[in-house]
């Protein structure tokens, strides 16, 4: 057995869904991208690659986040 994975499966993880927690991360980066908030907002208008930047920076957010849990990543 690999040993990334012995922890989750000792706590019976057995199936992880990250597509609805990505989806969920992207929706949370993208109002706070059209309320003037996060790190991808730029002074100006929210605009299409602005929105884009947020949703990205929501999903990789949390896959590093799934990662850690896993550890499958140096924390």
């Amino acid at each position: 057995m690999n040993t990334r994975s012995a922890t989750p499966i000792r706590c019976g993880i057995r199936k992880v869904n990250i597509a609805t927690a990505s989806f969920m991360s992207t929706m949370e980066h993208a109002k706070a991208y059209l309320n003037g908030d996060g790190p991808a907002f730029a002074s100006g208008a929210p605009n299409y690659f602005g929105m884009s930047e947020a949703m990205v920076q929501g999903t990789c957010e949390n896959v590093k986040h799934h990662i850690r849990v896993f550890r499958m990543e140096k924390v």
